[in-house]
């Protein structure tokens, strides 16, 4: 995962969006910098006055919490959409069987053709719709049974086991991970659930 998708809002201020690519980040407001540091899961931050000072990514990480829930940018149009994003969207077509001398070892998820479109979360489903006439493709947030963030995408299974594959070309897909997350946590707390389990597939009680 880039760093800017990782810090896509500063741990510091809640400044969002922060500036940056995929071996740096920096936050426009308190003009902290940050950068890889020592050992895979460590940060470098620099403030304004030159003080370098290095953080996990866990700790950053903690510090995001109390400025996630105002982080969703809000969509535009008529689905007053809590967040919309440009995105190209993958779904598996088919099951393929996988044969080995003869013998059936599995099979494998066939992903079809990738498709442009925009993707937006509204506080009950997710939908996507493609710039050619494919027609939308939306989601019940409670059909959705798995979610997982990789790299600049996330992808999804619903209810019948179909995945749903988003990559996002100018958007955090750890935005997306946790705005998806708090939007599945309310809807299924609507129906008298509790979410307890995300991964590696969604359980509630």
């Amino acid at each position: 995962m880039a760093l800017i998708d990782f810090l896509y809002l500063c741990p510091f201020c809640g400044q969002d969006p922060m500036e940056g690519d995929a071996e740096s980040g920096r936050c426009p407001s308190c003009r902290r910098s940050f950068t890889p540091g020592e050992g895979g899961t460590r940060i470098r931050v620099e403030d304004e006055g030159g003080v370098v000072l290095e953080y996990t990514a866990r700790s950053l990480s903690l510090r995001l919490e109390g400025y996630r829930a105002g982080s969703a940018r809000p969509g535009m149009g008529e689905d007053a959409a809590i967040l919309q994003a440009d995105a190209w969207a993958r779904f598996a077509a088919s099951e393929e069987p996988v044969r080995h001398g003869g013998r059936l070892l599995g099979f494998f998820e066939r992903i079809g053709e990738p498709l442009q479109g925009v993707l937006s979360l509204s506080s009950d489903e997710l939908r996507f719709r493609a710039m050619h006439p494919a027609g939308p493709r939306s989601w019940s947030l409670t059909d959705i049974r798995s979610l997982q963030a990789v790299s600049a995408s996330i992808q999804i299974t619903d209810g019948s086991g179909e995945l749903a594959h988003f990559h996002f070309p100018s958007d955090s897909s750890r935005r997306w991970e946790d705005a998806l997350r708090a939007a599945i946590a309310a809807s299924w707390a609507i129906e008298g659930r509790e979410v307890i389990e995300f991964q590696p597939r969604i359980v509630t009680r």
